[in-house]
């Protein structure tokens, strides 16, 4: 089908052949070229005979008086003619929707199904003078081109959005190789992913390596010029993507055959078959053709060799390997510590028994992480000492002493809160009341002086 940006607004958007899609991208393009310095699309996937709607990505606006030096959707559909748009909120991409060219294309497949206008209406609403060789008579459907225009803030995220959606399926079929080495491409880069984070938060445990395209092939052994031209089939284009050095045909072949398809592809992969013919065709029909070809230079490394070699490349950056190790100890003590404190609340819920477990828990949250609290009981002297020590611990991560001096002591730790939470709930008691004993005697004091002002005044008077 066609464009969907507009199917709820009783739109019709059919898919376009290949000599309206290069006609309308052409014109539209031309006519953003005089507004801004750069106007590009992604290259399309090989073979396409049909085209659900147009990409096109701008950047740097030539005129900045132009919509007070902001681009709007109003100021684009009045470039581009178009019928109307839309924009989704916190998106820099805006839907256009474009009158269509011609009126020989078939739109009985257009599903909406109660649009319908003469062929002389249809050119009059989209402000074409009517043809008088047309006939009059016969009912068309009103259709239309969706156009999507994409706004990048920087020349580096225009080229990077160019890259990354050239080919159309091509980082998904080159992600399928890569990923068990730790890398993955998204909207923002090349990232490698940290393996202590992924189980528990896939966004978090993402590090950027490099948003630069040429880096980013070089990084994966694949010919730089070569992603720029035309490929004519999906044939081509694959045999271009198992150039990457981690691509192991070997790899899907022993999946295969121990049937552990699950390893083979994440879900986002498995639902990436079913909806789309490219990296459907690289999955059942290119992978199981080529098991038997030589592995790519670089299939035998670990994902820390990976990490280490990326660390070596001076345009990634040679703080690379430490921001890496950084925010992994970083995540590792925040993973430790969350696991510490179920296991501690196991330990209350099973020891404390009729004891107000809320009192421990609090207590030992406040003096194992060394809270600061007016007013705190003290320990004795012995217990002072084996706390500055447990807290000591709980900084160094060596948990399991922390946990044995939580056996030991949670119901000393639990006294010593209620005490506390008492005594706070009587100093506020005592503040209350001073308060409002001020205001009391502030308000007696106003009565007074106002009685008196009344009596002098009928005495003078």
């Amino acid at each position: 089908m066609g464009g969907k940006a507009f199917l709820a607004d009783g739109l019709c958007t059919p898919r376009m052949p290949t000599n309206v899609y290069q006609q309308v991208l052409q014109n539209i393009e031309t006519k953003l070229r005089n507004h801004f310095n750069l106007v590009d699309h992604p290259a399309e996937a090989p073979g396409k005979t049909t085209h659900g709607d147009l990409d096109i990505v701008v950047c740097q606006l030539k005129t900045k008086s132009q919509e007070n030096g902001g681009v709007s959707g109003d100021f684009l559909a009045r470039i581009l003619g178009a019928y109307t748009w839309k924009r989704t909120p916190g998106n820099s991409e805006i839907h256009f929707a474009l009158p269509w060219p011609e009126w020989d294309f078939d739109v009985d497949q257009c599903p909406v199904q109660d649009l319908e206008t003469t062929v002389q209406d249809l050119r009059i609403s989209n402000n074409i003078e009517p043809d008088p060789t047309r006939p009059n008579v016969q009912k068309r459907k009103q259709i239309y081109i969706q156009a999507d225009i994409r706004i990048c803030p920087t020349y580096q995220t225009f080229q990077w959005h160019l890259f990354h959606h050239s080919h159309g399926d091509f980082w998904a079929i080159v992600g399928s190789s890569i990923r068990r080495f730790g890398l993955t491409i998204t909207n923002e880069g090349l990232m490698v992913r940290i393996p202590e984070i992924e189980p528990h938060n896939r966004t978090a445990a993402r590090i950027k390596l490099t948003d630069d395209p040429t880096t980013v092939q070089q990084f994966l052994g694949l010919d730089v010029d070569r992603f720029w031209k035309h490929f004519t089939d999906y044939d081509d284009i694959m045999d271009y993507a198992a150039t990457c050095r981690f691509h192991d045909p070997a790899h899907w072949k022993d999946k295969a055959e121990t049937d552990r398809k699950s390893d083979m592809m994440d879900g986002r992969e498995a639902r990436r078959v079913a909806k789309r013919d490219m990296f459907a065709y690289w999955i059942q029909t290119y992978l199981p053709a080529h098991v038997d070809d030589e592995p790519g230079p670089s299939s035998h490394l670990s994902r820390e060799d990976v990490v280490l070699e990326a660390s070596w490349i001076p345009v990634i950056g040679g703080d690379f390997l430490a921001r890496f190790q950084a925010k992994r100890e970083e995540w590792v003590t925040k993973l430790g510590r969350d696991k510490f404190w179920v296991d501690v609340r196991e330990v209350v819920v099973v020891e404390a028994n009729n004891y107000p477990s809320g009192y421990v828990m609090k207590g030992l949250k406040r003096e194992i992480t060394h809270e600061e609290t007016p007013s705190i009981p003290s320990p004795s002297s012995g217990e002072g000492y084996d706390l500055a020590v447990v807290r000591a611990a709980y900084q160094e991560n060596k948990l399991d002493i922390v946990l044995d001096w939580v056996r030991q002591n949670w119901k000393a730790v639990g006294q010593r809160q209620e005490a506390l939470d008492r005594e706070i709930s009587r100093q506020k008691m005592r503040a209350k009341r001073e308060r409002m004993a001020q205001e009391n005697s502030s308000s007696h004091s106003d009565a007074q002086q106002a009685m008196v002002v009344e009596v002098m005044t009928v005495h003078l008077g």
